[in-house]
């Protein structure tokens, strides 16, 4: 009996070509232990809607567009997604909605998905903020959520979300206003813009503040509308810290002078007089402005 051991057969030509190509392009596959999750199929029937989403509102014409590209030209970019807690093979949508209603509208089985299972309320946020149609009450719904649930200050939120500090405290003020107006602001057919929004949620008289969001709701309001309603209903605007000199001031004798005025002096005021008075009525316009 033959003990010696076999010779070892030294490798195919063909397993040396094959384990070079690995070595050429294993540097651009992602690795073990990288931060970016590789892409995987998941089932759509697997896939769960967060009810924390901030858009609520989708056009039905566009998601039909949408559909119709899924169909031609297939899903060419991934949707985000984390795992369901306490389930297995089930995922919640961090970010694609839009690519979720749309497959489900042509039966698409699968679709191409992320892994993301850190700040995925932060990204989710940002990828919405990032398209243009999103309304103003479910962005700072949003933003309100976020902010309460992270527990960050104003000028955190802002950092995070890649926000001016000035526009997150407006959002925040919007998100305070009544939350039936806010749900009917999302379903009005006519834009209601972001300022007018803001300047209806820096009113405190709440009886001038309700009247306003019933006109938001009709399509009658401006911002100018707004400030005037404000200062009929003798309410002062929130302002910065007034100076000594702003708070003596009074408009009661301008109006009395102008008031005073007899229609038919006008004719025979002089050019000085007529100049003083369109100034005086570019500074007025400026403070209405304010």
């Amino acid at each position: 009996m033959n003990n010696k051991p076999g010779k070892r057969r030294a490798p195919s030509p063909l397993m040396n070509s094959m384990g070079a190509r690995v070595q050429d392009i294993s540097p651009t596959f992602v690795s073990s232990n990288s931060d970016v999750k590789h892409s995987f199929e998941v089932k759509v029937d697997d896939l769960e809607i967060d009810p924390n989403q901030s858009r609520k509102i989708f056009s039905d014409e566009s998601l039909l567009e949408l559909s119709e590209s899924l169909k031609s030209y297939g899903q060419l970019t991934p949707i985000l997604v984390r795992k369901k807690e306490g389930t297995r093979n089930k995922w919640v949508l961090v970010a694609g909605e839009r690519r979720l209603r749309a497959a489900k509208l042509i039966d698409m089985p699968y679709l191409l998905a992320i892994e993301r299972d850190t700040d995925s309320d932060v990204v989710s946020l940002i990828e919405n903020l990032q398209r243009e149609d999103l309304k103003p009450v479910e962005e700072a719904m949003g933003l309100k959520l976020l902010s309460e649930n992270r527990g960050w200050s104003q000028r955190e939120l802002a950092r995070n979300v890649g926000k001016a500090v000035s526009h997150i405290n407006g959002m925040l003020a919007v998100a305070k206003l009544p939350p039936d107006f806010l749900e009917k602001v999302i379903h009005v057919d006519h834009v209601i813009s972001r300022n007018v929004l803001i300047e209806i949620a820096r009113v405190t008289d709440t009886v001038i503040q309700n009247e306003l969001c019933k006109r938001a709701l009709a399509g009658d309001l401006t911002i100018l509308a707004i400030r005037e309603a404000v200062a009929r209903g003798g309410e002062k605007r929130p302002r910065g810290k007034e100076t000594d000199k702003q708070k003596t001031f009074s408009i009661k004798p301008i109006e009395k002078a102008i008031s005073n005025l007899s229609l038919k002096n006008i004719p025979s005021l002089s050019t000085a007089e007529i100049d003083s008075l369109v100034k005086l009525r570019s500074l007025i316009d400026k403070i209405l402005e304010n």
